[in-house]
C-alpha cells in the first residue's frame, strides 16, 4: 500500500508544481487546490458512508440468518459462500479507509470493533447456550466462519496502521532535522 500512495502523493506534487508554472500566481492555485481536495474528500467520504451502512444492512442480515440457523427454524441455513462475501465488502471498506489515512484524507471515525465484538460475543453466547442445553442448539458452521473472515481484516488494519505510524514517526523527525 506505501508504494501506490507514495506515487500518489508525488504526483499531487507534481500537478501543484505544473499550475505555479503555467499560471503564475501560486496564492490563486493554491486556493484552487484546497478547494479541489476538499471536494473529492467529500466525495470520497460519502462513498465510504454509502459502504459502511451497506455493510451494515449486510451484517444485520446475516447475523439473522444465523440465528434462525442457531434455533432451527424452519431448517433454514446461510448460503455456504455468505460468509466469504461479507469478507469481501469489508475488506473493500478497510483498503478505502487504510488509502484514506495513508494519504492523510480526513474521513469520519469509525468503530470497526464493533463489528467484530459483535459477531465474536455472539459466537460465545451461542457456544454457552449449546453448551446449557446439551447439543439441542448448535452454533451454526457459517457463524464460526464470519468471525474468523473478519479477523483477517482487522489483523490488516492494526498492521497497516503500525506501519503509518512508524512512517510518520519516521518523517516527522527528517522534517525537524531539515528545520534545524
Amino acid at each position: 500500500m506505501v508504494p501506490i500512495c507514495a506515487v500518489l502523493t508525488w504526483r499531487n506534487k507534481l500537478f501543484r508544481a505544473s499550475n505555479k508554472r503555467h499560471f503564475g500566481r501560486s496564492d490563486v492555485n493554491v486556493k484552487t487546490n484546497k478547494r479541489n481536495e476538499r471536494n473529492s474528500t467529500w466525495a470520497s467520504a460519502r462513498k465510504l458512508s454509502y459502504l459502511f451502512w451497506f455493510l451494515v444492512a449486510w451484517t444485520l442480515t446475516q447475523f439473522a440468518m444465523c440465528v434462525v440457523e442457531f434455533f432451527k427454524i424452519d431448517q433454514f441455513t446461510v448460503p455456504k459462500n455468505m460468509p466469504f462475501a461479507y469478507f469481501m465488502l469489508i475488506l473493500i471498506y478497510v483498503m478505502r479507509k487504510e488509502v484514506s489515512r495513508w494519504l492523510k484524507e480526513n474521513m469520519k471515525k469509525r468503530r470497526g470493533e464493533i463489528f467484530l465484538i459483535g459477531w465474536w460475543l455472539s459466537l460465545l453466547v451461542m457456544f454457552v447456550i449449546e453448551f446449557n442445553t446439551h447439543g439441542k442448539y448448535c452454533v451454526p458452521k457459517r457463524m464460526m466462519e464470519t468471525c474468523i473472515w473478519i479477523l483477517l481484516p482487522y489483523i490488516g488494519t492494526l498492521i497497516s496502521r503500525i506501519a503509518y505510524f512508524y512512517v510518520e514517526k519516521r518523517t516527522a523527525g527528517k522534517k525537524k532535522m531539515i528545520i534545524k
